[in-house]
């Protein structure tokens, strides 16, 4: 029996569309997302903690903030939770060994801003400190930083003069300055560097010895054999052999200026040397901070160990070391050092009867007084030339300086609080500005200083 005419007809349900994905694929994909969300959640709370992940990227997790029920607290515990929870999110090691692959393999490229992947090759630069900008000539040096860095150096070395000291200043090219067919093509060079500018500023200016080491390192790059290089491909600091080009200078310049007391100062021969290939460490290398440290990159690591007569350590704490040869024909050394010194204190210190190695670019005067070494030596990058202040005074004791501004019979500026802002250039974040009956001076930073132009 059919329905009244006037009654609707239940609709049918609609069928599945041709070539529409089968309804248990929709499931697995529905569970799947579900899981992808909420696994890392129940992870978090149960209290899941992956310290690991930070301690890769070679610093220390957030801690977890302490919750009050405070106004004022409550406000800014977002804020406060937000870096402890991306910190410690459950899977987060999973997740970014899986990003890091993803950016490496699939789109060369890295998975940190920190580095840039090269145009050929497993080799990454280094981007911070504004490298690339430096690399470029995008950040040139003006005449008055450069004549503040000469005076610099020049007081310096006069200082230790007066004491009957050595001094030897090592500025560290960048890797981009060494290996540049190796970065990306879209980077190009519009104009010198800032070592290009201050190296040619101090041949014409100073009589101070500044060696230009991209030279000499280019020229040992063209004994590069397979994963040996001067610099390491994963890494931003030489590597033993570009290393032992600075250490052979060094020796030469420490022995122009004390040769007649040290007859025997004279730079090891490489057959001097056991050079053998570490297969447990790959050096410096950023394989593992970009979550690719499993063994899918890789570079090679080679040692160099004197065979004869290698220092030894006899003291360590914090950044401070102390190494002993015991052999008095060599002079003492004081070594002030960045990141690039460890590498260059392996040979260094085997030409030195006592080697006094600081972990900081501060020409401590008290520390060098206190050990009375024969020779200073300083090692930094070139990043020093942006990063560092050369208007810091090499003498940092309080009593020091004021005794010496006291005994000052010149006047390099002359400052009327009315005439307006003063003839000096602020560094860092140090302001100067006029005030009622006088200037008033701010900085947020203790190295702030003054860059003062003129003779």
């Amino acid at each position: 029996m059919s329905p009244p005419a006037h009654q609707a007809r239940r609709p049918e349900p609609p069928g599945r569309e041709a070539g529409s994905t089968p309804a248990w694929l929709d499931v697995v994909l529905i569970v799947l997302f579900v899981a992808f969300v909420t696994v890392p959640a129940v992870l978090f709370a149960k209290t899941y903690d992956d310290e690991h992940g930070a301690l890769l990227e070679r610093r220390m997790a957030a801690d977890r903030p302490e919750w009050s029920w405070a106004p004022a607290d409550l406000a800014t515990w977002p804020e406060r939770f937000e870096p402890y929870f991306a910190d410690t999110f459950g899977m987060r090691t999973a997740l970014l060994h899986a990003h890091g692959a993803l950016k490496w393999f699939a789109f060369r490229a890295t998975p940190t801003p920190s580095m840039v992947r090269g145009a050929t090759g497993d080799w990454i630069f280094f981007t911070k400190q504004q490298s690339i900008e430096v690399y470029r000539g995008l950040l040139p040096m003006d005449a008055v930083e450069m004549e503040a860095w000469r005076r610099l150096l020049e007081e310096r070395r006069d200082w230790l003069a007066r004491r009957g000291m050595a001094y030897v200043y090592v500025i560290a090219p960048n890797k981009n300055q060494i290996y540049t067919e190796h970065m990306p093509a879209r980077l190009t060079r519009v104009g010198p560097t800032r070592l290009d500018q201050f190296t040619a500023y101090m041949d014409s200016r100073s009589d101070f010895p500044l060696t230009d080491y991209r030279t000499l390192i280019r020229t040992e790059k063209a004994n590069d054999r397979g994963g040996d290089y001067v610099y390491m491909p994963l890494g931003t600091h030489w590597s033993s052999r570009g290393a032992y080009v600075a250490y052979r200078d060094v020796v030469e310049q420490l022995r122009d200026q004390l040769g007649e007391r040290f007859p025997g100062l004279r730079p090891h021969e490489r057959d001097a040397y056991q050079v053998s290939l570490n297969p447990d460490d790959q050096g410096d290398s950023w394989a593992e901070r970009m979550y690719l440290g499993d063994g899918r990159v890789t570079q090679e690591s080679w040692e160099w160990r004197l065979a004869q007569g290698a220092a030894r350590e006899v003291e360590a704490r914090g950044g401070f070391l102390r190494s002993t040869t015991g052999n008095e024909s060599l002079p003492k050394l004081v070594v002030f050092h960045d990141s690039f010194g460890p590498m260059l204190k392996t040979l260094l210190a085997d030409s030195a009867s006592e080697s006094v190695w600081q972990g900081n670019l501060n020409f401590d005067t008290r520390l060098i007084e206190r050990e009375q070494p024969d020779g200073v030596v300083q090692v930094c990058v070139e990043r020093t030339l942006i990063r560092n202040s050369p208007a810091q005074p090499f003498i940092l004791d309080q009593d020091d300086l004021a005794e010496r501004f006291e005994a000052s019979k010149r006047s390099v500026v002359r400052f009327d609080p009315a005439g307006g802002t003063p003839p000096l250039r602020p560094s860092g974040s140090t302001r100067i500005q006029s005030a009622a009956g006088g200037a008033v001076i701010q900085t947020s930073d203790p190295r702030g200083a003054f860059i003062v132009a003129g003779p």
